[in-house]
């Protein structure tokens, strides 16, 4: 596929369903490359299939965020953007799932100062054992569906946050810790 060949191992993501990101989901797909589409109105998301467009639709924005490498953002502006990246206490925006290296191109409007924001928050920090896994959202958590490190504690582990683009600036570190209820 047009996907192999282009060096992408995982679907082109598609955020923002409208006229504009339904004739790129399209586009894409008719090139050849497989399409992975989120749009927070499920009846745009559902309209791409039913229609019979072949595409991948994301059931949430981490979900998203961890599916695509490239992303094409198709949103009004930066302000929707950047809602979408970062998410809200309630569930995380695709910025939390992104691998490093992602590339996220935005055809909506400014203001730009918040596009270049935006890309530094991008990407995760944690440069040497970094989150392992995400927490259930069986679990009933208000953390579920965030990146995490899950499974049994082995003991410590060093961990290396990349602060340096911090530089001068104060920084608050939070640590949440989720456990079972039966705990």
């Amino acid at each position: 596929s047009l996907d192999t060949a282009a060096g992408l191992s995982r679907p082109i993501g598609v955020i923002g369903l409208g006229t504009f990101g339904r004739a790129v989901a399209e586009r894409l797909t008719a090139s050849g490359f497989r399409v992975l589409c989120y749009d927070s109105d499920a009846q745009l998301r559902r309209a791409l299939t039913a229609d019979g467009l072949t595409v991948e639709l994301a059931p949430s924005l981490f979900d998203f965020g961890d599916g695509a490498d490239v992303v094409i953002s198709t949103l009004a502006d930066a302000d929707a953007l950047k809602a979408a990246v970062l998410g809200d206490a309630d569930s995380p925006g695709f910025g939390a799932a992104l691998r490093n290296g992602s590339i996220v191109v935005h055809f909506g409007s400014g203001p730009h100062d918040v596009v270049l924001k935006l890309t530094g928050l991008l990407g995760s920090l944690l440069t040497q054992n970094g989150y392992n896994g995400t927490i259930s959202a069986s679990a009933g958590s208000t953390l579920a569906q965030r990146p995490a490190y899950t499974g049994p504690s082995r003991g410590s582990t060093a961990t290396r946050v990349k602060l340096s683009r911090y530089e001068h600036q104060s920084v608050r570190i939070r640590l949440r810790v989720g456990t079972p209820p039966i705990l």
